[in-house]
């Protein structure tokens, strides 16, 4: 359902990558196609991938909600494998459910594809036992028709409110003005089985108060894109010692931040994107 920022991977280019990697890594003196490898660095990663869903023997998802309400800052990552039904239930949409389910006031959610029926069933359940709850959505898929979680939560009669030209493109959850969850990842199929995407939780009045300021623009104030102003004052909060600064887009320079922080860099950048232009 979602859009090209968040779509089922093309395989046959998938493929085409990892054969031209091969053929870069083949030493000189090996004929191609002859395989050189014995197959245990694939096995390696694939025990990790499959540790990665056991902490002492139990399922992390009985460890989540520790992990997400007593620390201040957690991040979680998606797993989908290599090919289609390679994938691993990951902990992001866990995150987001366990949130919402620990919501007793409020909950705000500005979020640009949604299908994931827990996630879906959360917040229509946070509705049903008296959290206020309210939506930004883009609200519609690649065909503009409205996508399956919008309708039921509509139909549930949560209030949402639908960007209605160009991209509302956001993915966080306020929950009562002290918990945020926000990331890369769309509250759909693809976005928790099929893309590799990152969930932060962060535990924070300052940090959530930056995020529901700019949800109020959109929801409250109908100001979306190039109509959103900037928010006034300190930007930057210190969660358990790690700085966290909070930047929304069109209206803050968030291509000056990534530069300056580009340029503070020491010894080494990392780092993980879909869409790469920017020439600055």
């Amino acid at each position: 359902m979602d859009r090209s920022t968040d779509s089922p991977r093309d395989e046959s280019v998938d493929a085409a990558s990892e054969d031209r990697v091969e053929r870069d890594q083949q030493p000189s003196d090996v004929e191609p196609g002859e395989d050189t490898t014995d197959g245990s660095d694939l096995t390696q990663l694939e025990d990790l991938l499959a540790d990665m869903s056991k902490v002492d023997g139990e399922d992390l998802a009985e460890e989540l909600d520790l992990a997400t309400f007593e620390e201040s800052l957690t991040v979680f990552f998606t797993t989908p494998g290599y090919a289609r039904e390679e994938e691993l239930d990951p902990l992001t949409d866990d995150a987001v459910v366990d949130a919402l389910n620990n919501a007793q006031h409020t909950a705000d959610i500005a979020v640009y594809g949604f299908d994931r029926q827990n996630i879906v069933d959360a917040v229509i359940a946070a509705h049903n036992r008296g959290v206020t709850v309210r939506v930004v959505g883009q609200g519609v898929d690649d065909e503009d028709q409205p996508e399956s979680g919008f309708i039921e939560i509509g139909e549930a009669g949560v209030p949402t409110h639908f960007r209605g030209t160009a991209l509302m493109h956001d993915k966080f959850v306020v929950v009562d003005q002290e918990v945020v969850v926000t990331g890369s990842m769309n509250f759909s199929e693809s976005g928790v089985m099929m893309n590799n995407n990152h969930v932060v939780v962060i535990r924070d009045r300052q940090v959530a108060s930056l995020f529901t300021a700019e949800f109020e623009q959109m929801y409250v104030q109908n100001r979306y894109g190039g109509s959103k102003e900037s928010l006034p004052g300190n930007r930057m909060a210190m969660v358990d010692g790690i700085p966290v600064e909070v930047f929304f887009s069109p209206e803050d320079d968030i291509e000056g931040a990534l530069r300056d922080t580009l340029a503070s860099a020491d010894e080494s950048v990392m780092f993980m994107v879909f869409a790469f232009t920017l020439d600055s």
